[in-house]
């Protein structure tokens, strides 16, 4: 073998983990990337939505080891928290449009803005309870913006409304 050619065995190891972190997406760019992907079923947006949220959350669980979970739905949440602001604060009663979702949309306004936390029950519990907390809120915000007429992934990008 030309020795130019080969690599130590402790060189080796530190390429390949090099590599798995480079490959090791951040959850929350590949579920914005999830929910920003074009929704062709009327109606399909909130379903999206939900289907990109259980599998970011999944990605966590399953795609990390045991003692990288933790810090994956940390991650997620620090995230998802500025994404709640920002959808939070431009949520305003639609013109128009179905009376249903202004309806749902003012009752929103006149709760305070606020969205009861989920109940995580027995299974789920400390950073990953808080994560799928977050994660629920930002399905529903989402839905939120929608009613009111409003792209959430323009909002959520920095683009315009």
């Amino acid at each position: 073998m030309n020795a130019g050619h080969a690599i130590g065995p402790a060189l080796a190891v530190a390429m390949v983990a090099a590599s798995a972190e480079a490959q090791e997406a951040r959850v929350v760019d590949w579920l914005r990337g999830c929910a920003a992907l074009p929704v062709v079923v009327p109606g399909g947006a909130m379903t999206m939505d939900i289907v990109c949220v259980g599998n970011a959350f999944d990605y966590c669980a399953t795609g990390r080891t045991e003692t990288k979970r933790p810090e994956c739905y940390s991650e997620l949440s620090d995230a998802l928290a500025g994404d709640l602001v920002a959808l939070r604060s431009v949520i305003r009663v639609p013109e128009g449009g179905s009376p249903f979702k202004r309806r749902r949309v003012e009752r929103f306004i006149e709760g305070g803005r606020i969205i009861e936390p989920m109940d995580c029950g027995e299974t789920l519990e400390g950073v990953a309870c808080s994560a799928m907390q977050g994660l629920s809120a930002w399905v529903e915000l989402r839905s939120l913006v929608r009613a009111s007429g409003i792209d959430p992934d323009a909002i959520i990008s920095g683009g315009d409304q």
